[in-house]
């Protein structure tokens, strides 16, 4: 599992990912909430949990039910790629309750498989 994947896009919008001797990595303050915490009740809670090491190559993220959202409020400068159910069921949440999903990480759920998408890193079926 690469947790940490670095990728640039220059001025005409093509896309170049690093290999991990030639990109740095860093320390990510990692924020997160789960509909288990509450319903989504913690999009306040910004102080980090943990963080992701330089050198980690396994998460030490506990499990957590889904829908869960990572980077609340996206007060981290890094994007989220969650695993395809995770997707699933924050697009689902979206179309039946928006309002569960702070503002920001809403644009997030949005923009991120958009951006994905358009750089043709994954694709996205919902």
């Amino acid at each position: 599992m690469n947790l940490q994947e670095p990728f640039t896009v220059d001025g005409d919008g093509v896309f170049t990912t690093c290999s991990s001797s030639s990109c740095s990595r860093w320390w990510i303050p990692i924020t997160f909430t789960s509909v288990a915490e509450g319903a989504f009740t913690n999009f306040h809670r910004l102080q980090p949990v943990f963080f992701l090491r330089p050198d980690d190559n396994q998460s030490s993220m506990p499990q957590l039910e889904e829908p869960f959202v990572v980077n609340l409020q996206q007060t981290g400068y890094y994007r989220v790629n969650y695993d395809q159910s995770n997707w699933a069921a924050l697009a689902n949440l979206l179309a039946t309750n928006c309002t569960d999903i702070h503002v920001l990480n809403r644009y997030e759920v949005i923009y991120v498989p958009y951006t994905y998408v358009c750089f043709c890193l994954k694709s996205f079926l919902f």
